[in-house]
């Protein structure tokens, strides 16, 4: 039989000493062993189990705190939303008593300007003396009220056509005014042309009558009349003579009338037509005869009494040179 034993041996200042552990001894002491790992197993379970206990019981306190603040946050909800749907309710009421008032306001506004459309349309009616829809009854009635507007309605399309008819009568006149208005000036301003350019030819032919004189005294060429045939004028459509007609062409203080004026140039175109054939002939005789007289000596060739060796020299008539 084997038996099992520990030496302990242990060195000090009085020798070596000796220790001895038998069998019965590491026996006992690998029991306590033992018997302390499964004491320790056996707490480590225990705790493992406790832990676990505790988790589960935390996880459902936190499931149980969850659904109390999920019943807390609806709770919550529902209160917010009767606040809103009693803060709502106020609205709605406030809306309606507000709309109610301005549902009087309208009625009454509307009242009053239907009145005022019907005198107004009874106003124009007796203005323009036409027959219109009758006078609205019972106000109270929206069909009988639409009714009757409608038929204002035409009536006022009525009224404006005849006014878009008279303003476009109206701009014709004005037009017509403006145009007359306007040729009334140019002919009162033609006339006055007309009288100064009267003005003018009087002066002129008295003029052409003094340069004739002096130009038939001067050349001794005497201006006949013309056997050229004449422009008749014609001297009908005249028509019979107006007040203006009695002004007189000799005042030039007084505005000549397109009559006068008429008659006078009927009287002196005559005049006028043989003066200018005249003028032409006498323009003709002084060209055909300008190259002769230039040639024809106006003075006696010599400087003195005796007979110069340059005969034929003379001043020119016209220039005044040798």
């Amino acid at each position: 039989m084997k038996n099992f034993s520990i030496l302990l041996l242990k060195d000090s200042n009085f020798g070596v000493s000796q220790y001895h552990f038998g069998a019965k001894f590491m026996f006992f002491l690998l029991t306590l062993i033992l018997v302390g790992a499964g004491a320790l197993g056996w707490k480590f379970f225990d705790q493992h189990q406790t832990i676990l206990k505790q988790a589960q019981l935390l996880e459902k306190q936190e499931n149980t705190k969850i659904a109390f603040q999920q019943r807390i946050d609806l709770y919550d909800g529902r209160e917010s939303r009767i606040s809103f749907l009693e803060n709502y309710v106020e609205e709605l009421k406030q809306s309606s008593h507000n709309s109610d008032v301005m549902f009087k306001k309208h009625l009454a506004l509307f009242r009053s300007n239907t009145h005022k459309l019907d005198e107004l349309h009874d106003y124009m009616c007796q203005t323009l003396e036409a027959q219109c829809t009758p006078k609205l009854k019972d106000q109270t009635n929206p069909q009988q009220t639409v009714q009757w507007l409608d038929q204002i309605y035409q009536d006022f399309l009525l009224f404006n056509q005849s006014l878009q008819e008279f303003a476009s009568n109206r701009r014709s006149f004005e037009e017509q005014a403006n145009t007359i208005q306007q040729l009334r000036g140019q002919l009162v301003e033609t006339e006055q042309d007309l009288s100064e350019h009267m003005e003018f030819l009087k002066v002129n032919q008295a003029t052409v009558i003094r340069l004739t004189k002096k130009i038939s005294k001067t050349t001794g060429i005497r201006l006949s009349k013309t056997g050229k045939t004449k422009r008749v004028k014609a001297k009908t459509g005249r028509g019979g003579p107006t007040i203006l007609d009695s002004l007189s062409l000799d005042s030039p203080q007084t505005l000549l009338s397109s009559g006068s004026l008429r008659s006078f140039l009927y009287n002196n175109s005559d005049n006028y037509y043989e003066t200018v054939a005249q003028l032409e002939d006498l323009s003709q005789l002084i060209e055909r005869n300008q190259s002769f007289w230039r040639h024809t000596p106006t003075v006696i060739p010599v400087r003195s009494r005796a007979l110069s060796d340059r005969y034929g020299m003379r001043k020119d008539p016209f220039t005044k040179k040798r």
